[in-house]
């Protein structure tokens, strides 16, 4: 009978001591995974977290590095320290010094010895079409142990899949390093595309240009009239200019919105992306071609938005998308004086000579090849010549210097 007190009562004060146990703690997520805690059982020498006391060296200034495969006219471009000094070798890689030491290495795919690194934490971004993936790895303990930081770029050239990955002392990459390494990559353009026959299999007889006032300000419909003319091209240009115009503006227009849904027109050139609400808008003008099989392009101003132009395309991604205000931009980055390009005004109208970049624009699209024969009317063909040098007849304009560019293979 005691005994069995006994055990009621020891039980008893287990079931007690029980409620006062330490919860375990919960699970943290976020961008980092399988990063060990620091008291974890399979690491008891601490090895796993021991770069946590590494002091990583900070650099003084950063620069835009840019990789690519031969041929491929989108390349990645890369912030990295100045102190970085690249240089190619024998294999296809890159190697990565400072002051004279190796310090990392960047190669196409994966590195021939990610078998001898044992990874302790991942970190992940997406953003602008491209994969970036951080992972803090280790090889070796006690005096052989040693740490370093694996960067993975994964982007798209050209319709390829592409594989960029960067290896470094661990460091060498500072907290405000890897940042940059993370969020700053993006897929840039060696040059421009010059957009010859994309718009080559469609009806071209009639032409429709709607947008503010800068279709008026550039006379891009009356140049683009002109070259059709020179190179005895059965087609016309009806270009429509109103203040202050958007597309909505003529989505609102319900006597144009009949015309185009009755299919008065082949070919319809939008302008008016201000904003990005301007996106909806523009899936009803599409609507209203698609039911007449009328053609619409995207087709912005110098004066639109970049961000309300790139939120249209990507509601509409299958719309072709002549993008004058870039096509501008890019010239005046290659040396044209922006105020030829734009009249000193209140909202620095586009001049005849925008007009043209656009109405050649349009017009490579449509025939596959540069317009032959000369302007007169709006602006000659010789200040033309003048002002864009050989852009009339080689229209890929350079965005990047070729030169600056490291290949991989």
């Amino acid at each position: 009978m005691k005994r069995s007190f006994l055990s009621i009562l020891l039980a008893f004060v287990l079931l007690l001591s029980g409620c006062h146990l330490k919860p375990e703690a919960p699970t943290e997520t976020g961008a980092d995974t399988d990063t060990p805690p620091a008291d974890s059982e399979a690491d008891p020498s601490g090895e796993d977290t021991a770069y946590l006391d590494i002091e990583c060296y900070q650099p003084n200034e950063f620069s835009e590095k840019l990789f690519a495969w031969e041929n491929d006219r989108q390349v990645l471009s890369l912030d990295m320290p100045d102190e970085w000094e690249l240089s190619q070798n024998s294999s296809g890689g890159i190697v990565i010094t400072r002051n004279g030491k190796t310090i990392g290495a960047m190669v196409s795919g994966e590195p021939e010895d990610i078998s001898e690194w044992e990874v302790l934490q991942i970190t992940e971004e997406s953003h602008s079409g491209m994969f970036i993936q951080k992972c803090i790895e280790k090889r070796g303990s006690g005096e052989t142990l040693t740490f370093r930081c694996r960067f993975v770029f994964q982007y798209q050239a050209d319709g390829e899949e592409r594989t960029v990955t960067l290896t470094a002392n661990y460091e060498e990459v500072a907290d405000f390093t890897s940042r940059k390494l993370l969020v700053a990559p993006e897929v840039a353009e060696l040059a421009t595309d010059p957009g010859f026959g994309i718009l080559s299999d469609v009806p071209k007889r009639d032409l429709l240009i709607l947008g503010n006032s800068f279709i008026g300000s550039s006379e891009v419909g009356w140049i683009l009239q002109e070259m059709l003319d020179n190179n005895r091209k059965d087609a016309n240009v009806t270009p429509v200019s109103r203040g202050y115009a958007t597309v909505d503006t003529y989505i609102s227009d319900s006597s144009l919105m009949s015309e185009i849904r009755y299919g008065l027109y082949d070919i319809i050139f939008i302008c008016g992306f201000y904003n990005t609400g301007e996106a909806s808008n523009l899936e009803v003008l599409k609507e209203a071609c698609d039911a007449s099989g009328t053609t619409l392009v995207i087709f912005p101003a110098h004066n639109e938005n970049a961000t309300a132009i790139s939120t249209a395309r990507s509601r509409c991604p299958s719309l072709v998308c002549l993008d004058w205000k870039q096509e501008v931009d890019a010239l005046i980055a290659q040396g044209v004086d922006r105020w030829d390009f734009c009249i000193n005004d209140q909202h620095k109208h586009s001049t005849p000579l925008a007009g043209y970049v656009g109405a050649h624009m349009i017009y490579r699209a449509l025939y596959g090849t540069v317009p032959q024969g000369s302007v007169y009317g709006s602006i000659s063909q010789s200040e033309v010549n003048f002002l864009l040098g050989d852009y009339p007849m080689n229209p890929t304009i350079p965005l990047k210097d070729a030169d600056d560019v490291f290949y991989l293979r």
